[in-house]
């Protein structure tokens, strides 16, 4: 019962939270946006996936859709059911055309592996800073220099816990693990916001 309470206040505060955004309001995704997240990694893990509290708007000047919204999705702990919880910011647009790729934050695993494999003696510099909070895998049509810029680190840096994967005119931004409070929903789409921006602008297909 306890649980049912939460799940209703949520939903109430982030449809209240819809109107200030100006943006639509779901309960549930009625819109198919789970077949079009299947493209990334993190949305292909586990089972009993949902999308639920879905915020949306759309822009006919840049023909995009920008979505928000909270996502659950269930794995096995041994004999038992996990239920992982948390927010993610999807936008899709086909003025932007983006490589495939994926930033992570750099954890103690990756620090191992730089240790022995060594840093890059070509490394440019940005890639450098990059390289010391995250890791970047990408596909070898482009080149690091070509998808980091100074903007774009700087904005990792400051949002350091965000995950990116970003492919064609598709862009995923998640918190892993973390199902955000109402009250701090606003902060995290400004953040996913901003590195949009950046992204957008610089793989725009004119």
């Amino acid at each position: 019962m306890k649980f049912r309470l939460r799940g209703k206040k949520r939903r109430a505060a982030i449809a209240a939270l819809a109107g200030r955004l100006q943006m639509t309001y779901s309960p549930k995704d009625s819109y198919g946006l789970l077949s079009q997240l299947k493209s990334f990694r993190i949305f292909r893990i586990g089972h009993s996936k949902r999308v639920s509290n879905l915020l949306q708007k759309s822009d006919v000047q840049t023909d995009s859709n920008t979505s928000l919204f909270d996502y659950r999705y269930v794995v096995q702990a041994g004999n038992t059911p996990v239920t992982v919880s948390f927010n993610a910011y999807f936008y899709n647009s086909k003025e932007m055309g983006l490589p495939e790729f994926s930033i992570s934050p750099k954890h103690f695993g990756h620090r191992i592996i730089e240790f022995f494999k060594g840093q890059d003696p070509n490394a440019s510099t940005i890639d450098l800073n990059f390289s010391k909070t995250h890791v970047l895998k990408n596909d070898d049509s482009w080149s690091r220099d070509d998808l980091l810029s100074d903007e774009l680190v700087a904005l990792l840096q400051k949002h350091d816990k965000l995950r990116i994967e970003a492919m064609n005119y598709y862009l995923a931004i998640y918190k892993p693990k973390h199902l955000i409070r109402v009250e701090e929903l606003e902060d995290f789409l400004a953040a996913c916001e901003s590195i949009k921006e950046v992204l957008r602008v610089q793989h725009r297909i004119d």
